[in-house]
């Protein structure tokens, strides 16, 4: 099986957890994980939801380091010059998206799924992420603890979140995602939370035939083309 990684956001924690990432992920022996890259310059670092940091990288420099932590997998990386703050998140998602789908179409090919992952997110259990995060507030403790409710006999969060922006992190993944799910035609699949707030803007997974799809809603997005929604405004478990 051929599988394609496509990272897109700001660099932040991605030194720090890029070996982490790929181990939520199990392959065999034979199957191929390539990696793809949109970044910016800009970079910053928030403590307690509040921005502490911003920072320019060096193009150059940076692209060196990424180069040197993904190393042969690496098969396309675009890094934006953001000095001007011209670009968004949707800028650096299409621009992944897009370069993947060309490489697909000059090599002949297509990757059997597509994972499309923020830089600095990682999976891994209730129970680790109850022990990272953080307080929202200084001088105001967070309640920990995991939470269940009756229907379920495994957790379905933390009692509390605290604070996303969190500085430390575990050092092992107890969390696995299977890639070998099959997928019906232009089903997506994303996972709706994590060890710190995962939303479905963050992370799918889908196969090749629906790339375009997903690069024509950002880019209405972009435009403010949005979808009508009607909602059912009934309660659900």
């Amino acid at each position: 099986m051929k599988y394609a990684i496509c990272f897109f956001g700001l660099f932040r924690s991605f030194e720090k957890i890029y070996h982490l990432i790929l181990q939520n992920f199990k392959l065999n022996n034979n199957d191929q994980l390539d990696i793809f890259i949109s970044t910016s310059n800009f970079n910053n670092k928030k403590y307690r939801f509040k921005e502490i940091k911003q920072e320019y990288f060096d193009i150059l420099e940076l692209e060196n380091k990424i180069k040197k932590i993904v190393g042969d997998k690496l098969k396309y990386l675009s890094i934006m010059d953001d000095k001007n703050n011209n670009y968004v998140r949707w800028d650096r998602i299409i621009n992944v998206l897009s370069n993947i789908e060309k490489y697909q179409n000059d090599n002949n090919f297509k990757y059997n799924k597509i994972i499309l992952h923020r830089m600095d997110i990682l999976f891994v259990k209730w129970e680790t992420a109850d022990k990272y995060y953080e307080d929202r507030k200084e001088g105001i403790k967070r309640q920990n603890g995991i939470l269940y409710i009756n229907q379920y006999d495994f957790p379905i969060g933390v009692k509390e979140h605290g604070c996303c922006c969190i500085q430390n992190g575990p050092q092992y993944i107890d969390t696995y995602i299977d890639l070998s799910i099959n997928l019906k035609e232009n089903e997506i699949i994303c996972y709706e939370d994590y060890w710190i707030g995962h939303v479905p803007i963050d992370f799918l997974i889908f196969d090749a035939n629906t790339i375009n799809y997903i690069i024509t809603f950002y880019n209405n997005y972009k435009k403010k083309k949005k979808i009508k929604l009607n909602k059912l405004k009934k309660k659900i478990n």
